[in-house]
């Protein structure tokens, strides 16, 4: 805008000589119309047309009203020059700081975001460790059970073995009192039925096993270590089978289909 009005003054002052040439023939003009109008029908005598020479060098002299206009209004075209210079920079500085502001607030954002997840993913991590010490905390506590159960199975089979084997032993025992006295019922029929050869020694012994039945009947004999002769084991199993049906023990517990009772007559 300013440099469009400086424009026009500049060219003001180039066609200044013109403009001060035309006006001063236009006053000439209207000078003489004046004339004529007053003479009306009135004859001149003569016409008298002076001229004036122009000097164009003293046209295009200013005058000092006139330059002062021009330096008023080249001043204020440089004023509102400097109008407009001072708002387009202010404007590029608003620009300017606009954009510093949502850079910054672009920058400050982001880092909130950044910060945000940081913080998701801490508070993930931590769940997880958490849930880690939790599901060990579980499998170690599932182990001390498991060990803990194990202990105690152990200790009750442990418990358990001892008592049986303190039953078994006892049993054994008592089974053996009444396996000994079931053998010596056995040999005392047996010799009761047996005849002794003249071959027999004094100190015969033999160990006879006997094959009977529930009811004490024998199913077969033979004599297996013995320190008598033939006959003296041929007499030994005809007794077995003379005394048949043998005696069965009075505790049930200790019955064998397969007896095995030492045969000693000396005693």
């Amino acid at each position: 805008m300013a440099k469009s009005y400086l424009f026009n003054v500049i060219t003001s002052k180039q066609r200044r000589p013109l403009v001060v040439s035309v006006g001063l023939h236009c006053a000439l003009f209207l000078m003489m119309a004046s004339n004529i109008n007053l003479m009306g029908d009135q004859r001149p005598s003569s016409l008298i047309i002076e001229g004036a020479l122009v000097d164009l060098d003293s046209l295009n002299k200013p005058q000092p009203l006139e330059d002062k206009l021009l330096d008023e209004l080249e001043a204020k075209a440089n004023r509102e020059k400097e109008i407009d210079q001072r708002e387009a920079e202010r404007k590029r500085a608003e620009q300017r700081q606009e954009a510093e502001k949502r850079a910054r607030l672009d920058a400050e954002k982001r880092e909130q975001e950044r910060l945000a997840a940081e913080k998701r993913e801490q508070e993930r991590l931590a769940a997880e460790k958490r849930e880690q010490e939790r599901l060990a905390a579980e499998q170690r506590e599932k182990e001390r059970l498991a060990a803990e159960l194990r202990r105690k199975q152990l200790q009750r089979e442990a418990e358990l073995s001892a008592a049986l084997a303190a039953e078994e032993e006892q049993f054994a025992a008592v089974n053996a009192g009444d396996q000994a006295r079931w053998t010596a019922l056995v040999g005392q029929k047996v010799e009761r039925y047996w005849v002794k050869p003249v071959s027999a020694p004094d100190n015969l012994k033999c160990e006879v096993s006997v094959s009977i039945l529930p009811s004490g009947d024998v199913v077969n004999v033979r004599t297996n270590e013995c320190n008598g002769d033939d006959t003296s084991r041929r007499s030994i199993e005809n007794a077995v089978q003379r005394a048949s049906p043998l005696p069965l023990p009075d505790n049930s517990a200790v019955f064998d289909r397969n007896l095995r009772f030492i045969f000693n007559p000396q005693q």
